[in-house]
């Protein structure tokens, strides 16, 4: 089995009383208690760029400790590192891949017949904007910026307020 996780911004989003992030390794570790003993797992995780978190075997302990290790970072997944875990897993007779947001089929027709692909929906694809970057510039020398990046499927509006000693500095309206 290879047990694949998508390791971008968007797994760190709240969802009831945990992470995306929480629900998966949940998940996962049902996956190891449900498997037969002597199975073995390895797990691979994305974000900028494909990495094997924990080689093949069939140590649970091994594995719960790899799966607690598992962070969100700071940036979006890239589809290209999604295909690179993939090939990653192609040796497993059964793949098993946690994400917020549905991979393109083409993605998981790559995979070839060699293994079944199960996808997890961790979490909902709704609302989830997040500031993935601000710099407030230097005063009378650069300008101030801040980017908004949807991680969900679809346009969402969002409103930006900024504000300064309760005085509001800026307002904006956007989708």
């Amino acid at each position: 089995h290879a047990l694949v996780f998508d390791l971008g911004a968007g797994m760190s989003a709240r969802e009831g009383a945990g992470t995306r992030m929480e629900q998966a390794r949940g998940d996962a570790n049902e996956i190891i208690d449900q498997a037969p003993v002597g199975d073995e797992f390895s797990i691979i995780a994305y974000a900028l760029e494909a990495q094997v978190r924990h080689p093949q075997t069939a140590t649970r302990a091994d594995l719960r400790k790899a799966l607690d290790e598992l962070a969100p970072m700071a940036v979006p997944a890239r589809a290209v590192a999604l295909r690179a875990a993939l090939i990653r897993a192609r040796g497993a007779s059964e793949i098993d891949l946690f994400a917020d947001r549905p991979p393109a089929p083409a993605i998981l027709a790559d995979v070839g017949a060699s293994a079944r692909v199960k996808f997890h929906l961790v979490g909902s694809g709704d609302s989830n904007l997040a500031i993935v970057s601000l710099d407030p510039g230097v005063p009378g020398s650069t300008r101030d910026r801040a980017a908004i990046r949807n991680f969900s499927a679809r346009p969402h509006p969002a409103e930006l307020v900024i504000d300064l000693d309760n005085h509001e500095q800026f307002h904006q309206t956007m989708m």
